[in-house]
């Protein structure tokens, strides 16, 4: 069975948790590209492997950079995120535009120190 993400944006080298890890989050949560007032993460849990993703996800698409044996961790936001988008160009831009979308279901995973966000990932099964 083929599985596929429906959105996958790979975003890193930006900081936006910071204050969070002030106040005694992980500092694991600085390698998700995403932040914001209104940001919720409904859960955070390590894996053992990388490649046990699945074994929480399992209706999650595939993920190749997900079939390593490097420890994980996993931030899973509550609610809808904001997150660029690239789109088409509005007539007047110049090139590619940059717009700001709003997702559901959004996963990031850090492995290796490196960040990874995944939008839309199906969460039926979900085990948190």
């Amino acid at each position: 069975m083929r599985r596929t993400m429906s959105a996958s944006i790979v975003l890193g080298g930006i900081v936006l948790f910071g204050a969070l890890t002030a106040s005694g989050q992980d500092a694991r949560l600085a390698e998700c590209p995403i932040g914001g007032p209104d940001i919720k993460v409904l859960t955070t849990f390590e894996l053992a492997h990388a490649r046990d993703f699945w074994t929480r996800f399992p209706n999650a698409g595939t993920a190749p950079e997900m079939e390593s044996d490097a420890p994980t961790f996993v931030v899973v936001f509550d609610g809808p995120v904001t997150l660029p988008g690239l789109g088409f160009p509005l007539p007047g831009d110049n090139g590619v535009s940059v717009r700001r979308v709003e997702y559901e279901n959004v996963v990031c995973v850090v492995t290796d120190g490196h960040g990874t966000v995944y939008a839309n990932v199906d969460l039926r099964g979900f085990v948190p």
